[in-house]
């Protein structure tokens, strides 16, 4: 199943497959509704309607994902002049408070 044409750079985290692409985005389509439509029968227009929902996040142009740190609520970029970034995005901070509140 491809979820994106354009994309750069992935890694998976916090129930999330992370990916940036080559619009500068950082896309975090949730596991569980990946695999519903790995499940099912995907078309491309499925997995575009899909991907409307998932959170995004503008990324400096050229940036890729090293690593996620989801203890740390983090992602860690690197930008095209070599240099480290480390964000914290939504997606990653909201399912670390969600599990906090669950226990």
């Amino acid at each position: 199943m491809i979820l994106a044409p354009n994309v750069t750079s992935f890694t998976t985290a916090s129930d999330f497959i992370i990916y940036t692409t080559t619009s500068h985005d950082a896309i975090f389509a949730p596991l569980s509704v990946a695999g519903e439509l790995a499940g099912s029968g995907v078309t491309a227009g499925t997995v575009e309607e899909a991907a409307k929902d998932w959170p995004q996040r503008k990324v400096e142009r050229g940036s890729r994902i090293v690593t996620a740190v989801p203890s740390a609520m983090s992602l860690v970029l690197q930008m095209p002049r070599g240099n480290l970034e480390t964000i914290n995005p939504r997606p990653l901070v909201m399912e670390v408070v969600k599990q906090d509140l669950d226990a």
